[in-house]
């Protein structure tokens, strides 16, 4: 009586065919893995992006005046004081009646430029925050602008005196 079973030949062919499986699929997991992994470091960059966006305009749209001050940006409002202090990798915002409450706002590489009356200034008060960093690989630029009453403009110049 004859048992019916595979060769050696068989199962041999049989062992390296499923290798050869068992390394396409490893290698396609290694690769979807490491695209998913850059994905959501992109996806977290432009949320970084645009939560410092929405902040920065929220609070300069809030704010009565805006002035720099050697490393921070001082933002005088109706409820107190916010305060961004700017720091290498980003800025780092906290309100004058919690101060120990700090929010970080991440800047890739940030280059932050100051004006006021479209003239760079290097301290005083500003009208317009230019913010150029890179995302993606692309040179953004975010420009953020305050528009001062005249009462506020007549207030913080006679303050300087």
């Amino acid at each position: 009586m004859k048992l019916k079973a595979f060769t050696l030949m068989e199962i041999l062919v049989g062992m390296v065919l499923m290798s050869i499986i068992s390394v396409i699929a490893f290698s396609s997991y290694i690769l979807i893995q490491g695209q998913f992994f850059q994905l959501q470091k992109t996806q977290n960059i432009a949320n970084d992006y645009q939560e410092l966006r929405m902040v920065l305009k929220n609070d300069f749209n809030k704010a009565i005046s805006i002035e720099k001050r050697q490393d921070q940006l001082l933002l005088n409002r109706a409820d107190g004081f916010i305060y961004y202090d700017i720091v290498e990798h980003g800025l780092v915002r906290y309100h004058s009646r919690t101060p120990s409450v700090k929010d970080t706002l991440k800047l890739p590489s940030p280059d932050l430029v100051f004006f006021k009356n479209g003239e760079v200034i290097q301290e005083g008060l500003i009208d317009n925050l230019v913010i150029q960093l890179k995302v993606f690989e692309e040179a953004q630029r975010l420009s953020i602008k305050k528009k001062y009453s005249a009462e506020a403009l007549i207030n913080h110049s006679t303050s300087e005196y």
